[in-house]
Order: structure tokens, then C-alpha cells, then sequence
């Protein structure tokens, strides 16, 4: 099947079954993938343990949290996903869940879903969790700032925080950046000593990236955060630019998670087969 998703790019039972390698009718072939998605069980972290071995990551290692989501019919796709960094430009999905609903996460879903990765690998193995402005609850910023999470997350400009006797908006204490330029501000929020840096986009849009790591410094805030991008490549390359999986069929969440297994794999295949590739020299005669 993973062969099968990246040969035909796709994740519809009958493009998968073409590309099985036996001599029998294809209808046989589809009744064996639908068994795999009904009776296969997989250990997801020990899947997990092996796409970090496939791709000889280093110790310490970036993650984003992100969500994407479709609508088939009138079935709600919708899945939370913590990825990991490739070479600076590629994330794979590392852990993930289906939500049973529309809409956004909420904190307990944000937790649950890091906790899998703290089980199975410890917190100590993340050098940093990017995670853009639905990513914002008070539970959830807790959690991370108790267990030492080094995150770098957006914050939403309306953000209310105290000042003096009164609250202000996050907004008010960069609303005078001009383009490029840069402020940090350290702010203790809920008991919490955080450092936000904030800067203003050629769009005129305010940037502000809340983090606990109080040591660096803005340019270095603002450019971790980039670093978030990788997820949004990692849902092109998982839809319409690279295996089109808002064409399946499938919707109960135990199968769609068993999907998400199969395109996790595949796509560690390609970016290490494009590793691979890029070593290559050519032989000059």
C-alpha cells in the first residue's frame, strides 16, 4: 500500500491495488486493504520510533502542531497532527488524531496529543514546538511552560494582558512597528515568565511570537518560528500536491488514522529517497 501511495499518488482503494505486486484480480487486492483498515492494529509509537530511525534525525528535535481539515459529504475530515522536522525544510507526521468535529482543537486535545510523543521519547528530546494562534489555550500554555517545553507560538494581537491596574491588548505594545522592525518585551502572564517578540510584516500584518525561551533574542524568536511553514508544506504534499488524500472515501476515525500511517511512511520514503538522490554525484570522465 505505501509503494502503491506513492506510485499512484493517491489513496483510493483501487489506485492502491494496481500497484500490488501479485498475480491476482484486483477486486482481491481491495478486499485485502479493507481488512487492513478494519482489522490491522498498529502500535503508532513504535511507528513514530521508527520514521525518526528511517530519517536519522538528531537528538533533540523541532516540532509543529498543526490541523487540517476537509469535508467529505457531509463527513467532517478533520485531524491534529505534530510533525517533525527533516533538514529544515520538510516536516513528517509524528503523532495525530481525528477529531470528532468541526472547528478547532481545544487545549485538552493539544496536551493529549504531545503527551503521546513525552511517553514515548521524553520531553527532553525537544528542541523547540511551533504552533500558530489556535494554539494559544491557558491549559495548554501551562502544560508546556511545567514540563519545560521550549514552544514559540503566535499569539492573536487582541491577546488581553495585565498592565499596571488595567488589561491591554497584546497589539498595544507593538502597534508602533513599522515594517521590518523588531521589538521584544518580557512579560510575566499567569505566573509565567514568557518573552514576546513582535515585529510587523511587509503585508503591514503584526507578527507576535510568545515564547519561554528567555534567552534569545527577537531575530532569533521570529526566525525559530519560521520554521512552522514546514507543516503547511507537509498538508500540500499529503493533498493535492503530492498523495490527494481528500479523495478518500474513507471516514470512520480509526481508519483515517491507519490512512494517516501509510502516508506518514510514504512520505519519509521520499524525503529520504530526495536525500539520497541529493548525494548522488556524477562521475566526470
Amino acid at each position: 500500500m505505501i509503494l502503491g501511495v506513492i506510485s499512484s499518488r493517491s489513496v483510493q482503494h483501487h489506485a492502491l491495488s494496481a500497484h500490488f505486486v501479485n498475480d491476482v484480480q484486483i477486486s482481491s487486492n481491495i478486499r485485502r486493504i479493507e481488512r487492513f483498515f478494519k482489522e490491522q492494529v498498529i502500535a503508532f509509537g513504535s511507528l513514530a520510533g521508527i520514521l525518526l530511525e528511517m530519517l536519522t534525525l538528531p537528538y533533540k528535535l523541532d516540532l509543529v502542531m498543526d490541523r487540517t481539515n476537509w469535508e467529505f459529504g457531509k463527513s467532517p475530515m478533520n485531524f491534529l497532527v505534530l510533525s517533525v522536522l527533516v533538514d529544515g525544510k520538510h516536516g513528517i507526521p509524528l503523532f495525530w488524531c481525528v477529531l470528532p468535529k468541526q472547528g478547532t482543537s481545544n487545549s485538552s486535545e493539544q496536551m493529549n496529543l504531545l503527551q503521546k510523543f513525552v511517553d514515548v521519547f521524553g520531553a527532553d528530546r525537544i528542541q523547540s514546538l511551533m504552533a500558530d494562534r489556535e494554539f494559544v489555550g491557558q491549559k495548554w500554555l501551562c502544560f508546556l511552560y511545567d514540563q519545560g517545553i521550549p514552544f514559540y507560538i503566535r499569539m492573536k494581537k487582541n491577546r488581553l494582558v495585565e498592565w499596571g491596574e488595567e488589561d491591554k491588548p497584546l497589539a498595544f505594545f507593538f502597534q508602533h512597528l513599522k515594517t521590518g522592525e523588531r521589538r521584544l518585551l518580557y512579560k510575566e502572564i499567569k505566573g509565567m515568565k514568557l518573552s514576546l517578540a513582535g515585529t510587523r510584516s511587509q503585508a503591514g500584518e503584526l507578527v507576535l511570537i510568545m515564547t519561554n525561551q528567555l534567552h534569545h533574542k527577537e531575530a532569533n524568536i521570529l526566525k525559530t518560528y519560521t520554521k512552522r511553514w514546514t507543516i503547511e508544506c507537509l498538508f500540500k504534499n499529503t493533498k493535492s500536491n503530492g498523495f490527494n488524500l481528500e479523495s478518500t472515501h474513507v471516514t470512520y476515525p480509526d481508519k483515517l488514522e491507519k490512512l494517516m500511517a501509510v502516508i506518514a511512511v510514504a512520505t519519509a520514503i521520499c524525503i529520504r529517497a530526495g536525500q539520497w538522490q541529493e548525494k548522488i554525484k556524477p562521475t566526470i570522465y
